[in-house]
């Protein structure tokens, strides 16, 4: 049975984050205080993006999930340096 978790992006997560980091760019910030434990984004710019979250075992792999569009556009904008974006939120249905 699968759940929706309700993800918010805040402006806090936005000063915070790191450009080109998977586990501490606003998208994974915010996928971590959501409830996804060890969250990293992995964001595709020719597809969607994932995010994976779970302990990390070598040679297991973690669960994971696609995310809406609007992530990958976020963060190739967020780590290109536009000072520009914005909070967002969007829904991740879980497996």
């Amino acid at each position: 049975m699968s759940r929706v978790v309700k993800v918010e992006v805040t402006a806090e997560d936005i000063a915070n984050g790191r450009r080109g980091s998977a586990c501490d760019c606003p998208v994974a910030r915010a996928c971590q205080r959501a409830g996804l434990e060890s969250a990293s984004f992995w964001p595709d710019q020719e597809r969607n993006g994932r995010v994976f979250w779970g302990k990390h075992v070598p040679g297991v792999s973690r669960d994971n999930v696609v995310v809406p569009r609007v992530c990958d556009t976020f963060a190739e904008r967020f780590d290109e340096g536009d000072t520009s974006v914005q909070p967002f939120s969007f829904e991740l249905e879980l497996p």
